[in-house]
């Protein structure tokens, strides 16, 4: 048997995913609510964080989050690894600069047992510092998640 990295189990994943249907688009991060949905589409994915990342202006208190979206998976994601690595490839250097995007496994907790599970998180290293860098940040992850649908449709 083949073990895969980073995939929860089915009862997790019901789990987190009638969390996710409860969810309200008032509920999301506002820049992220077409992000969460279109990314949600993808097979045996389902969004648990996002954030869009805030600029002092906008929450004085914690502007201190980079741009991220953490989901959980039921199956094997390399055909999505593979296309989040072909969109990184396809930035020009400036823009790659700017955004630094990564994908990263991450261990999270749970209230109840089991007490931890693994997710995937995509962040961008950039901070928006004003609103036309928040809706940016915003376009960029609207274009990664778009050339991830097409690339993963493609390949089904």
């Amino acid at each position: 048997m083949t073990a895969l990295v980073g995939v929860v189990s089915e009862k997790e994943f019901d789990l987190f995913y009638q969390e996710y249907q409860t969810l309200r688009d008032e509920d999301l991060d506002p820049r992220m609510v077409a992000v969460v949905r279109k990314f949600n589409t993808l097979p045996s994915i389902v969004t648990r964080f996002c954030c869009s990342g805030h600029y002092k202006k906008e929450r004085p208190n914690d502007y201190s989050c980079t741009p991220h979206l953490i989901f959980v998976s039921k199956a094997d994601i390399n055909s999505i690894l593979l296309a989040f690595q072909c969109w990184v490839n396809t930035l020009q250097r400036e823009r790659w600069l700017i955004l630094r995007p990564s994908i990263s496994l991450v261990n999270l907790a749970l209230l109840e047992v089991p007490f931890f599970y693994w997710a995937w998180k995509i962040e961008f290293s950039a901070k928006p510092h004003n609103a036309g860098q928040a809706r940016d940040i915003q376009t960029a992850f609207l274009d990664m998640t778009k050339y991830i649908q097409s690339v993963v449709t493609a390949s089904i």
